[in-house]
C-alpha cells in the first residue's frame, strides 16, 4: 500500500500543513544526497575528469576519470532519486508505525521534514518514532528544533 501516489511533495501543500500545526518539530537528513549509494552499471553516468597536470602548458595532459560512489548535489534528478529511496525505506513500517509514516510522508520536502502537531506527547511520539525508522535506514535526522520547550 502506498502512502501517496507522487514521489516528490508539493511544497506549498507541506507549508501548509506546517503552519496549521501548533508546536513545530523541523529537522534535517544529514547529508541527504550522499546516503545514496549508485548501482555499479550507474556509476559511469556521473564521473569527474581531473587533468593532473595544466593543460595549458602540455600539450597532452594526463587525464583520470573519476566515478561517483554516491548521488551528488546539483543532478537534476537528485531529489527524485532521494524521495524514492525515502519512501522504499518508510513504507516497511506503514503496518507498525502508520501514523509516523503518513507524517514523515506528508511533511517531508527534499531532505527536510517541516512538520509539526498541536498536542506536546504527541509531537514528542511522532519525532522519536521517526528517527527511529529514518535510522533504521541509515539516514541521521540532524538540525531539530521546536517552538516548545
Amino acid at each position: 500500500m502506498s502512502v501517496c501516489g507522487q514521489f516528490v511533495s508539493n511544497i506549498l501543500e507541506v507549508l501548509i500543513r506546517f503552519k496549521l500545526s501548533q508546536i513545530a518539530t523541523p529537522s534535517d537528513i544529514r547529508q541527504d544526497f550522499l546516503q545514496i549509494c549508485l548501482e555499479d552499471k550507474r556509476r559511469i553516468v556521473i564521473r569527474l575528469l581531473l587533468a593532473h597536470n595544466d593543460p595549458h602548458v602540455e600539450k597532452k595532459p594526463i587525464l583520470e576519470v573519476y566515478r561517483f560512489n554516491r548521488v551528488i548535489f546539483g543532478v537534476n534528478a537528485t531529489p527524485f532519486l532521494l524521495a524514492v529511496t525515502v519512501k522504499h525505506h518508510i513504507e516497511k513500517y506503514l503496518e507498525n508505525s502508520p501514523m509516523a509514516v503518513k507524517r514523515l510522508y506528508s511533511f517531508t520536502y527534499v531532505g527536510d521534514w517541516i512538520t509539526g502537531q498541536d498536542i506536546q506527547k504527541e509531537a514528542l511520539r511522532i519525532f522519536h518514532r521517526v528517527k527511529n525508522i529514518m535510522n533504521e535506514a541509515e539516514m541521521v535526522m540532524t538540525k531539530r528544533i521546536s517552538n516548545d520547550s
